[in-house]
C-alpha cells in the first residue's frame, strides 16, 4: 500500500499526479478529496471497515489508473481485511475476474465478501456484474469506482435479476453481437427497476 500516502481527510495524496494524462485516467483532484474519502462513511458497515474500502478503492485506482483495464478486490466484510486481489495480473478491457486460484481464496473465506472493481469508462454496474452479485450470497456488498470520482454500490438484489437478463440477452442476440447485447440486456434490467424492486443500487 505505498501508493497511498494517508488518509483523505487529512488533505493527503490518494491517487498520484501522473506525467501523462489520457481518457482514462483518474480524476485526482477529485479523489484527493475529504468529500471523497466521506462517501465510503455513508457504506452500511463499521467506521473501520469503511475507511479500509477506501483505502482499498485508492489502492485500486492507483493501479488502474490512464489504463482502460479493470481490476478487483475482495475484503472480508466483517474485518475489512484483504482476501485477495488481481492487480499484479495484466486487467482485461471491461471486464474483470478472478482466476481459479483467487476465486478459491474467496470461497474459502468464512465470512461474506465486498467486492470492488473498477469502470474505467466511467459507466454504472454492469447487466453482468448486479447478475454476479445476486447470483453470489458470498458477496454482501459489490462496488463500483469509476475513474471520474463516481462509487456505485449494490446492497440487495432479486434472484429474479438473473432469467430477466438473460431472457433479454439471449433475444437480442437474434440481432446483435455479444457487447451490444449485454448493453441492451442491462438497460432492460435498470428500465424494470422502478423504485428499487429488482435491485438497490446507489450512488454515493
Amino acid at each position: 500500500m505505498d501508493t497511498i500516502r494517508g488518509i483523505c481527510n487529512e488533505q493527503a495524496v490518494f491517487v498520484r499526479k501522473k506525467d501523462e494524462k489520457n481518457g482514462f485516467s483518474v480524476n485526482y483532484k477529485l479523489v484527493n478529496t475529504k468529500s471523497y474519502h466521506d462517501k465510503f462513511m455513508k457504506l452500511p458497515l463499521s467506521s473501520n471497515v469503511c475507511e479500509a474500502v477506501y483505502r482499498e478503492c485508492g489502492r485500486l485506482l492507483e493501479r488502474a489508473d490512464g489504463k482502460e483495464e479493470e481490476y478487483m478486490i475482495a475484503l472480508n466484510a466483517r474485518t475489512g481485511k484483504i482476501i485477495i486481489d488481481n492487480l499484479e495480473r495484466a486487467g482485461n478491457i471491461r471486464r474483470t475476474s478472478f482466476n481459479e486460484e483467487e476465486y478459491r481464496a474467496v470461497i474459502d473465506s468464512k465470512e461474506q465478501i465486498i467486492l470492488i472493481h473498477n469502470h474505467s469508462l466511467n459507466v454504472r454496474p454492469s447487466g453482468r456484474d448486479i447478475v454476479t452479485y445476486v447470483e453470489n450470497d458470498k458477496i454482501r456488498i459489490s462496488i463500483v469506482v469509476c475513474h471520474d470520482g463516481d462509487v456505485y454500490v449494490l446492497l440487495d438484489g432479486k434472484k429474479e435479476v438473473v432469467e430477466i437478463y438473460e431472457n433479454a440477452y439471449n433475444e437480442y442476440r437474434r440481432n446483435y453481437n455479444r457487447r451490444i447485447s449485454k448493453v441492451l440486456a442491462a438497460q432492460v434490467l435498470y428500465d424494470e427497476n422502478t423504485n428499487g424492486r429488482l435491485f438497490d443500487l446507489r450512488r454515493l
